[in-house]
């Protein structure tokens, strides 16, 4: 595994944004998402330029 490609969506008022995660890191921080809102985010692995079943979660801030 190279990489992971995240995809989140703050709310109904909010943008897509995508960006990578080196494999290194086991966690990372989703920035400009206000409070007590419901946040999507979709996640999968990369190897080279094959992704992995992308895994979707929500869940309010």
């Amino acid at each position: 595994m190279d990489r992971y490609q995240v995809e989140s969506y703050p709310g109904s008022e909010g943008k897509w944004q995508e960006f990578y995660v080196s494999w290194l890191e086991s966690s990372t921080v989703l920035t400009d998402v206000k409070p007590d809102t419901e946040c999507r985010v979709d996640g999968s692995s990369v190897v080279e330029d094959e992704h992995s079943e992308v895994l979707k979660g929500t869940e309010k801030t």
